[in-house]
This record gives C-alpha cells, structure tokens and sequence, in this order.
C-alpha cells in the first residue's frame, strides 16, 4: 500500500497552523516517519505521511487532562 504524502503546506492547512509551524515540527521530531526529499540540502521539502498528519490532528482535539477543574489550595 501506498503512503499518502503531504507537503508542510497541506499538512498546515489540515492542521490549521501555518507551514512554518509544521516545519519547526518536523524539526522537533513530532512527525516521526516524515522525510526531507534531499537531505543534504538545507531548504530540500519535506514530505508528512497523512497518517502523522491525522493522528496529531486527533491529539489537538482529545479534551486535556484536568481542563476545566479547580485547583483547591
């Protein structure tokens, strides 16, 4: 089976965040199966498989641990 691939741009727009964003992710690992099409060159694309796409897009809207509770001191 083949993997769909997303440039940064689309995956921003299915993450609503700007292509910046993605970027700085995918250097701070948090797509872990994405690649750079040529990575010995420094602006080379990067390419996100939908499946990292999708599952940070389900992560964005699982609701927060403790969001909503007060804190009693």
């Amino acid at each position: 089976m083949i993997k769909q691939m997303l440039s940064t741009i689309e995956a921003a727009d299915i993450l609503r965040v700007s292509d910046q964003t993605v970027t700085n992710w995918f250097h701070d690992g948090v797509f872990p199966n994405a690649i750079k099409l040529n990575p010995s060159k420094r602006n080379s694309p990067i390419r996100i498989p939908r499946e990292d796409v999708d599952a940070l897009r389900k992560a964005q809207r699982a609701p927060m641990a403790g969001q909503g509770k007060k804190l009693r001191a």
